[in-house]
C-alpha cells in the first residue's frame, strides 16, 4: 500500500479495504483524511472508506467519511491487545492447550534448536505441535491440535469463509448505497458474531483528541429563511462560495453531494428536525450550523 503515491487513491469515489492489519488501516484512514484536507481530491468530496474484517466466526465493517464519521483511530480502543501468557503459568502450572504450546514455542524449540521458531517453516511448527502435544499429554490437557499451533505461534485466527462472505456482502451493500443513493449508510460501525448468528450496529461518536483527526467541529450561527427548501438553502450557500458536501442531523448522514436527489433537499428548513446542522464544506473542513430562523 505504502509502495504507491497518494494520488493513485485521490481518482476512487470510495475505497472497500479487507486488510490484515490494524496498522494498514490506520494508514490508509490518515491518507484518505490528509488528501481531503489537503484539498487533493478532484471532486473536492472526501473518499469514504469502507472497512471489513473478520476473525473466525465474528466479524465486522463500518464507514469512515472524513470529518463526517469518527475516523479509525478514533475507535483504536475497539482492538483487544494480543493475549499474552505470563512464563511462570507455562511453565510450572500449564491449564490450556495454549499454555503447552507457548512452552513449546518460546522454551522447548529454543532449548533444542538454540534459535527462534521460524513461523514460515512447516517443519518448525510440526516439531512445536508434536511437542506441545507431548506436553499436554503429561498434564492431561486436551485441544492441541496442529491448526491451533499454527494459530498460537503466529498470533493468528484461521479465516473462515462464511464469515469472510457476509462481512464482505455488508462492505459492498454500503458502497452501493453510497454511490446509488439507495439508502442510509451505516453509521458506522456493525458487529457480527457467527456463533450465536448476531448482527449489532453501534453509532459511536469522533474522538476529539484522536491522534490522527483530532476532529473538533466549532459553532457558527447562521440565519435562514423557515420556508425556504433545503436545496434551495444548499444553492445559496454554494452561491456565497460555501458549498456544502455534506448534513448530519443527530447523528444521521441525511445529505451527501454524490446524491443530490436525497430526500432531505425538498423540505423546507424547518421541517429538517433540529435547529443544528453538521455540515463539511466541498473546500474542507467542518462545520456546526446554528440556525436562527426568520419569516
Amino acid at each position: 500500500m505504502e509502495t504507491l503515491p497518494p494520488s493513485f487513491y485521490a481518482q476512487f469515489t470510495l475505497i472497500i479495504g479487507g486488510l490484515d492489519s490494524v496498522k494498514a488501516r490506520s494508514w490508509m484512514n490518515a491518507t484518505l483524511l490528509q488528501l481531503y484536507h489537503d484539498g487533493a481530491i478532484e471532486s473536492g468530496l472526501p473518499i469514504p472508506f469502507i472497512d471489513g474484517g473478520t476473525e473466525g466466526l465474528k466479524g465486522n465493517a463500518r464507514v469512515i467519511i472524513p470529518e463526517v464519521t469518527p475516523c479509525f483511530d478514533c475507535l483504536d480502543y475497539l482492538f483487544p491487545k494480543q493475549t499474552t501468557f505470563p512464563l511462570c503459568t507455562i511453565a510450572n502450572t500449564p491449564r490450556l492447550p495454549e499454555h503447552c504450546i507457548e512452552y513449546a514455542h518460546q522454551v522447548l524449540f529454543v532449548d533444542h534448536h538454540h534459535r527462534p521458531v521460524d513461523t514460515d517453516s512447516g517443519d518448525d511448527v510440526s516439531w512445536v505441535f508434536n511437542a506441545a502435544k507431548a506436553r499436554a499429554d503429561e498434564y492431561r490437557i486436551d485441544g492441541v491440535t496442529f491448526s491451533l499451533t499454527v494459530g498460537v505461534v503466529k498470533n493468528v485466527i484461521p479465516a473462515i469463509a462464511s464469515t469472510n462472505a457476509i462481512i464482505a456482502a455488508v462492505c459492498v451493500t454500503e458502497a452501493l448505497k453510497l454511490t446509488q443513493g439507495i439508502g442510509e449508510f451505516l453509521n458506522n460501525y456493525l458487529l457480527y458474531n457467527g456463533q450465536g448468528f448476531h448482527f449489532m450496529c453501534t453509532q459511536f461518536e469522533a474522538c476529539d483528541d484522536c491522534r490522527t483527526c483530532q476532529q473538533m467541529v466549532g459553532q457558527e450561527r447562521i440565519v435562514v429563511r423557515r420556508e425556504d427548501t433545503v436545496k434551495a438553502w444548499l444553492h445559496g450557500m454554494q452561491a456565497s462560495g460555501r458549498e456544502v458536501s455534506s448534513i448530519i442531523v443527530n447523528g444521521r448522514g441525511v445529505y451527501f453531494s454524490f446524491n443530490p436527489e436525497a430526500a432531505v433537499i425538498g423540505l423546507r428548513m424547518h421541517e429538517i428536525g433540529s435547529d443544528t446542522l453538521d455540515v463539511t464544506f466541498k473546500e474542507g473542513g467542518a462545520k456546526s450550523l446554528l440556525l436562527e430562523f426568520e419569516e
